[in-house]
């Protein structure tokens, strides 16, 4: 905004009392972000009613401006830290040193301590919390009334505890997101403890399912991320990764998602899970376990069992075993992925949808994809292209049949706004 437009505003701000205020909040929002701060300063009507719109999201992507906030929200204007709704640090840069990861987590805590009102919170900052000495799910106490949380740590630095003692403060989620960076060890697969009553959507690693099967009746969302252990991990010996996963006793865990305690189903079964996974042979460990579900999807991320000289010259479904498909009768749609070049996909996909849907007769969508993966070590920040084909059932009297519904392409979050 030029400066003198500030001398405008002002001289205009002796008409905006007479505009309904909901009319003066929707000019505000619709203003660039870069602007409001100066818009605040045309009146003090004005002031009111925009300053808490301005404060009720922000977004951090450096130290700097981290920095900068702790000092407005802890200064004469702590206030503003009231209006807090929703408060998202995503730092994605390298950094192993200490004395910044130690102003990282206390400039952190010190703004969650003073914004008691935040509900939706996001803190990526995978290297700064693996270098401090204290992981800052110790140091912090969170907001009571939070009801999203999302997390990026690195795997291998987070103990069994440190995810106890966390959720201890968060009995009042309903969403929660555990974006793991690193191999998933078979050593650290570990049933954490949490009393999560309220939670309806979770994605992350397998270390909650236990939990979530006894305690968390309203879940209707599951993103499961099942990778094989590195093979490369000194476990006495030769091991086979997909054997050592295929005993992950916080995998088995999953067929309990749903279910009464003697073995029935309940009436709240999931609607909505998705697999990601490393190898189609992890995905088949998983299906081992498939809960009753309506929409089920598989996402495998590695760029490299289907490569050209690997692709299958009968076998559509390459590696992936879909007996599982005619198991399960509560499942209306399938969705399968591949991580693949920008090439299309060798196969007639509307033989594939009717394939499909002659394993299961209630199955009424099929969507087929291909995504192209810029970076996958930082997933949030460098989403997939994804492309694909949609098909639906329809059915009559005496036959049915497969229509393509168009899916054009996109650039989509992989973890949470890709819900195909």
């Amino acid at each position: 905004m030029p400066r003198n437009a500030k001398g405008r505003k002002r001289n205009f701000s002796r008409n905006i009392p007479e505009l309904p205020e909901e009319l003066l909040v929707m000019i505000f929002n619709a203003c660039p972000a870069s602007d409001r701060a100066v818009l605040l300063q045309v009146s003090k009507h004005f002031h009111e009613l925009g300053v808490g719109t301005l404060y009720r999201s922000i977004f951090i992507t450096s130290y700097v401006a981290l920095e900068l906030l702790k000092r407005t929200l802890t200064g004469p204007n702590a206030s503003y830290a009231k209006m807090l709704r929703t408060f998202k640090v995503i730092l994605v840069e390298s950094s192993t040193s200490q004395m910044l990861a130690h102003h990282f987590i206390t400039k952190s805590q010190d703004i969650l301590f003073e914004s008691n009102n935040i509900e939706n919170l996001q803190i990526y900052a995978p290297d700064l919390l693996t270098t401090a000495r204290k992981p800052l799910i110790w140091e912090v106490s969170f907001p009571r009334c939070l009801t999203s949380f999302t997390m990026g740590i690195y795997w291998h630095h987070t103990s069994q505890n440190s995810f106890e003692t966390l959720f201890k403060q968060l009995t009042s989620l309903e969403h929660l997101s555990i974006q793991c960076i690193g191999d998933f060890y078979s050593h650290y697969s570990v049933d954490v403890k949490a009393i999560l009553p309220n939670l309806i959507s979770y994605q992350g690693p397998s270390i909650l399912l236990q939990s979530l099967a006894q305690e968390s009746k309203k879940l209707s969302s599951l993103i499961l991320e099942v990778f094989t252990p590195c093979p490369d991990i000194d476990l006495n010996g030769p091991v086979n990764p997909i054997a050592l996963l295929s005993e992950d006793r916080t995998l088995k865990h999953l067929k309990k998602i749903g279910s009464k305690d003697n073995g029935e189903r309940d009436v709240n079964v999931l609607s909505y899970l998705k697999i990601i996974c490393d190898s189609p042979a992890a995905a088949n460990v998983a299906m081992e376990f498939l809960p009753q579900v309506e929409h089920l999807s598989l996402l495998c991320t590695s760029m490299k069992w289907i490569t050209p000289e690997r692709l299958p010259t009968h076998a559509w479904h390459a590696d992936f075993k879909l007996d599982f498909l005619s198991q399960s009768p509560l499942l209306c749609k399938f969705s399968l992925s591949f991580v693949h070049a920008r090439q299309p996909l060798p196969w007639d996909m509307a033989v594939v949808a009717e394939s499909l849907g002659k394993m299961n007769s209630r199955l009424g969508e099929v969507n087929i994809c291909k995504c192209y993966v810029c970076n996958s070590r930082h997933l949030s920040k460098y989403p997939p292209y994804v492309d694909g084909n949609r098909y639906r059932r329809s059915r009559n009297a005496t036959q049915d049949s497969w229509s393509r519904v168009l899916v054009r392409l996109r650039k989509a979050m992989l973890y949470i706004d890709y819900n195909i």
